[in-house]
């Protein structure tokens, strides 16, 4: 584990978070795996449930507890600087 993956850490797992289609990318979910072995990760867990939160409908009646596509995107663009 170097200081690079620690950066990307954050970045990648709230990607996969937030329900971004990775399923392509074996390598990454194989990394995340390895990553959430940590003992450190707790710390990145806990930032990603407050995303998620924040980004999941608060409509306690709605059936489906799905991310929000349209905030998802803002997001997505905030962190990357590209409208995805």
């Amino acid at each position: 584990m170097t200081v690079a993956d620690f950066a990307l850490l954050a970045s990648i797992s709230t990607i996969d978070a937030i329900d971004f289609y990775m399923k392509n990318y074996e390598k990454i979910q194989n990394w995340l795996k390895n990553c959430s072995e940590m003992k450190y990760y707790g710390a990145n867990k806990k930032g990603i449930g407050e995303i998620v939160s924040l980004l999941r409908p608060k409509d306690a009646n709605k059936r489906e507890n799905k991310i929000n596509n349209n905030k998802k995107s803002q997001y997505l663009e905030i962190i990357f600087g590209a409208k995805f």
